[in-house]
């Protein structure tokens, strides 16, 4: 079995499911919620329908722990990558 990496005691999360049911659950959600507000004030996106026979990319959350010099957590960090595989 893996060890399970951490930051200052605060695990390195994979997936939405274990950032959702985690005690920093609150932060983040605030995280990606930022995330999903700067992309679209970039327009880095535009939702359109899907067009039919077309294969849509899934993507995932991805979650980081940003540092201060002093080695303490600044923020909580989530992006939203594309998987691009076929």
């Amino acid at each position: 079995m893996k060890a399970e990496q951490t930051v200052n005691g605060i695990p390195i999360l994979k997936t939405y499911e274990e950032a959702m049911s985690g005690p920093n659950a609150k932060e983040w959600q605030a995280a990606m919620d930022k995330e999903i507000n700067e992309n679209g004030a970039r327009n880095v996106y535009t939702l359109v329908p899907a067009p039919k026979a077309t294969r849509i990319l899934g993507g995932k959350w991805v979650y980081t722990l940003k540092l201060n010099e002093y080695g303490e957590i600044s923020r909580f960090k989530a992006r939203w990558v594309v998987q691009g595989f076929l």
